[in-house]
């Protein structure tokens, strides 16, 4: 939705727009995690693991990119523009078909390929750390699980608070440079 605003009005909309959708976000990662953990199977190996997810996602994902780039690269639809973003590069596009376009920091693969992609990007980093951090989780006993839960919240959110202050900028709300309605 912002995105489309954003090109609609030709700048990011009003930081309201941005209140619901990191929660939404979040909420779907916590309940991906928990139905991976619930329907594990016990002698998996993490490669057959590995490769049942791949096979899941990626698939759907390089028609939809194809679908794209049809639009974009072959018939000349234009993307959004936002600020200064500088235009995606095929290069660009090329890591959005990988699944690796955010881990790439440069400002011309910010609106590179299929925009969306960046939560497959995270959920394959999910995908390989879930074999090898399900053992260890496994060992916790029934009863610590919930203090486990929230040692591992308070663990996230203090990363950014200890950046808030040691007098570190806010973090950006976007994986686009600039495009964070806090840093206007």
């Amino acid at each position: 939705m912002a995105t489309l605003e954003a090109a609609r009005r030709g700048s990011w909309p009003a930081p309201a727009f941005f209140l619901l959708g990191p929660v939404g976000v979040s909420l779907f990662f916590v309940l991906s995690g928990f139905v991976l953990t619930c329907s594990a199977r016990e002698m998996d190996a993490a490669r057959s693991f590995w490769r049942r997810r791949i096979v899941k996602i990626y698939p759907s994902h390089l028609v939809v990119w194809g679908l794209i780039m049809v639009l974009f690269r072959g018939m000349g639809m234009p993307r959004p523009i936002i600020g200064a973003m500088p235009a995606p590069t095929v290069l660009g596009d090329a890591a959005n078909a990988l699944l690796v376009r955010t881990l790439i920091p440069l400002p011309q693969f910010g609106l590179a390929g299929n925009g969306v992609a960046w939560s497959l990007t995270c959920e394959l980093l999910f995908y390989l750390l879930f074999p090898l951090l399900l053992p260890l989780v496994r060992r916790i006993r029934p009863g610590w699980l919930p203090v486990a839960a929230g040692a591992a919240a308070v663990a996230a959110w203090a990363v950014p608070v200890v950046s808030l202050g040691l007098g570190g900028p806010p973090f950006e709300q976007s994986s686009l440079p600039g495009a964070s309605p806090s840093r206007r």
